[in-house]
């Protein structure tokens, strides 16, 4: 295929907003966040997500809801209503069985997160799929401590709620499928919904295994099975710890999580670095 035959899909500028500005103490919290040395609070990495679902769409077609990834390693914040726009990359004339480079980044060109997306969910690996998760395990640890790979998560039921999506829709450009009646009947699941809903299991575990530090969405990678997630209905959720490592400022821990129906089919799967910032 030449390359006159590609094209990169740019998003339009959306001001995308910090939807948990009301939580005290942590990195969406603008005090919290400029005492660490940051400009203000964080927009969420889930929020940036939902921003590259239009983009899918146009690229994938709806079918990306069933069968599509997305897998993005966030490499700079970005604070309440700054512009950012999302760009899958070099997209050919046929996205039949393909991955493609994807990126958002600020007005002034800043990277704000950078990965893959792909229509499918095997073959070519992922951006994260790419990582040796464990290359940075340095012990011993003084925020992730209690938190060890292999470790798996009690299995739990999880439904996601309108009052969730409306979240999404108020923090990013949103898809009348989130709240009204989509290709397949009934509302789905954004992608940053889809965040909310397959760290349900590792929620639970971290309240008997704490972490000390400021906690912040590192990478997401996530993986339509044979979705979409509905809103309304139930789901079992359930997963476990992969690997734990540091930086100079934050240790971090990766989890991987999956999503069955009550009937036991396959609907989604998550890969998620949780990093913990020091905050002394």
């Amino acid at each position: 295929m030449l390359a006159a035959e590609r094209r990169d899909l740019v998003g339009d500028w959306f001001k995308n907003r910090n939807i948990a500005a009301n939580v005290r103490g942590g990195i969406h919290d603008d005090e919290a966040a400029k005492r660490l040395g940051f400009r203000g609070a964080w927009v969420s990495g889930r929020v940036h997500l939902s921003t590259f679902a239009p983009m899918l769409v146009e690229a994938f077609g709806p079918a990306w809801f069933e069968h599509g990834s997305i897998s993005m390693d966030f490499r700079s914040a970005t604070i309440d209503q700054e512009d950012v726009r999302a760009i899958p990359c070099a997209v050919p004339a046929s996205t039949s069985n393909i991955q493609l480079d994807a990126r958002m980044e600020t007005t002034d060109g800043t990277l704000v997160a950078i990965g893959t997306a792909a229509n499918y969910v095997s073959g070519e690996p992922t951006y994260l799929g790419q990582k040796n998760l464990s290359a940075y395990d340095q012990p011993p640890y003084e925020l992730v401590d209690k938190i060890v790979p292999g470790d798996v998560f009690e299995d739990v039921e999880y439904t996601p709620t309108l009052q969730v999506a409306q979240r999404i829709v108020d923090g990013s450009v949103a898809l009348d499928w989130y709240t009204e009646g989509s290709p397949w009947g009934q509302p789905i699941a954004a992608p940053g919904v889809m965040v909310s809903a397959l760290g349900a299991a590792c929620h639970r575990y971290l309240r008997a295994h704490p972490y000390l530090g400021v906690p912040v969405d590192g990478a997401t990678e996530l993986r339509n099975i044979t979705g979409p997630i509905f809103m309304g209905e139930t789901y079992r959720v359930g997963g476990r710890i992969v690997a734990r490592g540091r930086s100079p400022r934050s240790e971090y821990f990766w989890y991987e999580s999956w999503m069955n129906d009550l009937h036991g089919k396959w609907i989604a799967a998550m890969l998620l670095q949780w990093r913990c910032i020091k905050n002394w």
